[in-house]
C-alpha cells in the first residue's frame, strides 16, 4: 500500500480494522438510528492501574513507561443495532442516538493528516463543527507511538479553534478488546448521552508533553452537548470516525 492513497482503504486490516470498517460503513447508510438492542459482554481483562475494574483482575506491569502506557488486554465485544428511523418508531423501540456523519481516510505516514481528514469529513456531513461537541472517543491505545499520532490528527483537528474538546479514552476501563474495542467504547459514549455523565479516563496520572491534549480524567463531568465523536483507526493506517448526536 503506497503513502500516497489518502481516502478509503479496506483493502488488509488489522487488530481495531474489522470494527473501524463495520462502523463507518454502516453509519454511511441513511436515515438509521442506534436503538435499543445493545448488547456488551464482558469477560477477562487485565488490570492497567489502581482502581480499575476490580481487585479480582491481574496486574499488567510495564517497565520504564510512564502510567498512561500500561494497557492491559481485555476480552469482550458490543453489538450495536442500527435500524431505520420509522421502523423503530413503530415498534416503540427506546432510540438512544442518530448517527449523523462519517469519515474515512488512510494514513499510513502515521502523521495525523489522515486521522484529521476523517474527523472533518464525519463533522462535515452531520453538519457540525468541532464547538459543538461533547467529548471525544479516542482510540486511546495506550503505546507511546500510537498516542503520539493519535494527539497528532486531534491537534490537526482543534489547531485554529482555540477549542479544548474534553477526550475520553474507554480502554483505561476494560482494555484492549482487538476488533471489539471501537463499538464498545462507542457503547460508553453513547451510554454518557443517555445518562448525562461522561466517566473519567482512568489512571491518567503522568500526561505525555508529546500528547498536548485535554483528557477528560479525574472525575465525571457532565454531557453538555449533544453530540460526540468516535475515533478509531488500525496500525496501517485505516482510520474512521463517526458523529453521534443524542436523539
Amino acid at each position: 500500500m503506497g503513502k500516497k492513497n489518502l481516502g478509503f482503504n479496506y483493502q488488509f486490516t488489522i487488530a481495531g480494522g474489522p470494527s473501524v470498517d463495520c462502523r463507518t460503513l454502516g453509519a454511511y447508510v441513511k436515515q438509521f438510528r442506534v436503538v435499543n438492542q445493545l448488547f456488551s459482554r464482558q469477560g477477562f481483562a487485565l488490570k492497567t492501574g489502581p482502581g480499575n475494574l476490580g481487585q479480582d483482575y491481574l496486574l499488567a506491569e510495564v517497565v520504564d513507561l510512564p502510567c498512561q502506557y500500561a494497557a492491559g488486554l481485555g476480552e469482550g465485544s458490543t453489538v450495536l443495532v442500527l435500524e431505520e428511523l420509522e421502523h423503530a418508531k413503530r415498534r416503540g423501540a427506546h432510540i438512544y442516538a442518530e448517527v449523523t456523519g462519517f469519515g474515512a481516510a488512510f494514513d499510513r505516514g502515521h502523521t495525523g493528516a489522515g486521522l484529521a481528514r476523517a474527523m472533518r469529513a464525519a463533522l462535515n456531513e452531520a453538519g457540525i463543527g468541532p464547538e459543538d461537541l461533547d467529548h471525544i472517543n479516542a482510540q486511546g491505545f495506550s503505546s507511546p507511538e500510537a498516542d503520539v499520532w493519535e494527539a497528532r490528527g486531534l491537534q490537526d483537528l482543534l489547531a485554529d479553534t482555540g477549542l479544548t474538546v474534553p477526550v475520553f479514552a474507554g480502554k483505561s476501563y476494560f482494555g484492549s478488546l482487538s476488533a471489539g474495542s471501537s463499538t464498545t467504547e462507542l457503547a460508553a459514549s453513547i451510554l454518557a448521552l443517555e445518562n448525562g455523565v461522561l466517566p473519567p479516563t482512568l489512571n491518567y496520572e503522568d500526561p505525555d508533553p508529546s500528547c498536548p491534549i485535554h483528557v477528560a480524567a479525574k472525575e465525571c463531568r457532565p454531557v453538555t452537548r449533544k453530540n460526540v465523536l468516535k475515533l478509531s483507526f488500525t496500525e496501517m493506517g485505516q482510520c474512521g470516525a463517526v458523529v453521534l448526536r443524542k436523539w
